[in-house]
């Protein structure tokens, strides 16, 4: 579901939401002045682990797209490295970082290193963690907040695919009225996770 870089797709229960053209086109070339590549980082409380998690598969499949378009591609956890993950990432030419929760000149480093010109969050507690300082140490990096923990979103779209197919809507109509969908900001359900 990864074609190019102006079609980032993330991924929910109901189906594929595109972003917005506004961010698509902010989006940088894989080639910037110089020739430098165009640099991604991923911040993240854990490690991915696919072998353990469909968030790890996402994450992966996020991190080996922005790599497929030609991306210089770091990833950096608050947590402890656990090697045989990182080693994972490192085997496929991605570096990896460790940048501990409330440590500003560690992110710092890492920012300075990575060069970022996309930030991906993978987690919304995790652009809540780091996007502040992102923003004030590399403003010109494009932020991302990878939606696969919003469950209020995922959760609305699954009850309006199946109050669309349960009024005789076609499969494409239920996908279509998803894909449209965002939750209420009365939603209860949206109200927890907030």
């Amino acid at each position: 579901f990864f074609r190019n870089p102006r079609e980032i797709a993330f991924m929910t229960a109901a189906g594929a939401t595109r972003c917005s053209a506004r961010a698509a086109a902010r989006l940088p070339t894989l080639s910037l002045s110089g020739g430098r590549l165009a640099s991604c980082l991923f911040l993240s409380s854990l490690w991915p682990e696919p072998d353990s998690s469909a968030a790890g598969v996402r994450t992966e499949a996020l991190l080996h797209a922005f790599q497929r378009w030609g991306y210089d591609c770091s990833f950096a956890a608050s947590s402890a490295p656990k090697s045989a993950y990182v080693e994972r990432l490192q085997s496929r030419g991605v570096q990896a970082y460790e940048c501990p929760p409330n440590r500003e000149a560690e992110l710092a480093r890492v920012l300075e290193r990575t060069a970022p010109d996309v930030v991906v969050f993978d987690r919304f507690f995790t652009e809540e963690a780091f996007s502040f300082r992102v923003r004030e140490l590399a403003p010109a990096a494009l932020r991302v907040l990878d939606m696969q923990d919003m469950h209020a979103l995922r959760r609305g779209r699954q009850l309006v695919v199946e109050q669309t197919l349960e009024q005789g809507a076609s499969s494409d109509a239920a996908i279509a009225a998803a894909l449209a969908h965002t939750p209420s900001a009365g939603s209860s359900d949206l109200l927890r996770e907030l």
